[in-house]
């Protein structure tokens, strides 16, 4: 049965300290002493997004490069570009979607490199009660998404993939923990949620109907590929252009914050399991997934490149942007130029 309680565990926006002591960690990068002054990163919910930089907090990467950062999580993307676009944060830690409009509307805000794949986990559920066995059994339904995020784009993507016309379903904006509510109490039919929203769904007795990557449908089982999504680390490029130096340092800190969560994924999913509210072995299953990895390659160019045409084509994006505005390989060539096999200017 589905389980109301466990599925809308709360988990609450919170801002994280970062008096803490340096960690001995290997030095891939010299460092330079940090100039710029303190920022905000506002991160998504999603432990595959959030974990390099709780990391880079709790275990002292950030004071060990000299980073003035404070990490504030976000329940989604789209409140977090509405953050920066309001001037109260200066960095963020999304998907590509809500990036990707924020960029498209000619805010000033620079991609600066990928810290994880998010695509597997995108998904599509439901539960036993709303009746749901093939994909047009979609239609006459209400589906819940989180406008301006790839939760939306999965629902767009999945209606065109199986040739549902859009005027044949409802579709409510919600946040993904609003969803899993309304999906308990039966006022909409089908969830487009991300981790650990996904997880939390499947615990509790839902039905993953479709993710990104893979169809769950009877007689249709196999792999698909409706949305390919990064996980980004983006920032104000009036922020990155006067203190460069303080952007390097953070991309030290979250590169061994990664390295740290490969060799540690006991300890790291300690720590998201601690700030999220959620299992620790429910973490853990997410690292062990090794899509939490931290470059800035042509494969994220190309997802973002995709992501963009999409949203083009649906009229969200201006026909005129293009990714290459900006992107900002640059500074992540600076300091590990062995991360970036993007192959553009």
């Amino acid at each position: 049965m589905f389980n109301l309680k466990r599925a809308t565990s709360a988990v609450f926006a919170c801002a994280v300290s970062l008096c803490i002591a340096p960690t001995s960690y290997g030095q891939t990068a010299a460092s330079t002493p940090a100039t710029g002054p303190n920022f905000v990163i506002g991160s998504v919910l999603d432990p595959n997004i959030n974990l390099p930089l709780l990391v880079a907090d709790q275990q002292g990467f950030f004071k060990q490069y000299g980073v003035p950062a404070t990490v504030k999580l976000f329940p989604s993307g789209a409140e977090i570009v509405q953050a920066i676009a309001g001037g109260s944060i200066d960095f963020g830690a999304t998907g590509g979607v809500p990036a990707t409009i924020l960029a498209s509307k000619g805010t000033d805000v620079k991609l600066l490199a990928r810290v994880a794949d998010i695509s597997y986990e995108l998904a599509l559920g439901t539960t036993k009660a709303a009746n749901i066995r093939k994909p047009q059994d979609i239609q006459g339904k209400t589906v819940g998404m989180t406008s301006g995020t790839v939760s939306q784009y999965l629902v767009l993507a999945f209606a065109k993939h199986w040739g549902i016309p859009l005027d044949s379903f409802k579709r409510v904006n919600l946040g993904p923990a609003d969803q899993l509510n309304a999906l308990a109490g039966g006022s909409i039919d089908v969830v487009s949620v991300w981790e650990p929203f996904t997880s939390r769904l499947r615990d509790s007795g839902g039905i993953i109907l479709q993710t990104a990557l893979q169809s769950h449908w009877a007689g249709a089982e196999g792999p698909v590929k409706l949305v390919g999504d990064p996980g980004i680390l983006f920032g104000k490029g009036s922020y990155l252009n006067a203190s460069p130096a303080t952007v390097h340092n953070l991309l030290r800190a979250v590169e061994a914050a990664t390295r740290w969560i490969q060799s540690n994924p006991e300890k790291a999913s300690d720590i998201g399991a601690k700030a999220l509210n959620a299992p620790a072995a429910s973490i853990l299953a997410l690292v062990k997934t090794k899509n939490i990895y931290f470059n800035f390659d042509q494969e994220l160019v190309d997802q973002l490149t995709a992501e963009t045409a999409f949203l083009q084509e649906l009229g969200i994006v201006p026909k005129t942007f293009s990714p290459k505005d900006w992107i900002a390989p640059q500074f992540m060539k600076a300091v590990f130029p062995n991360l970036v096999t993007y192959k553009g200017p």
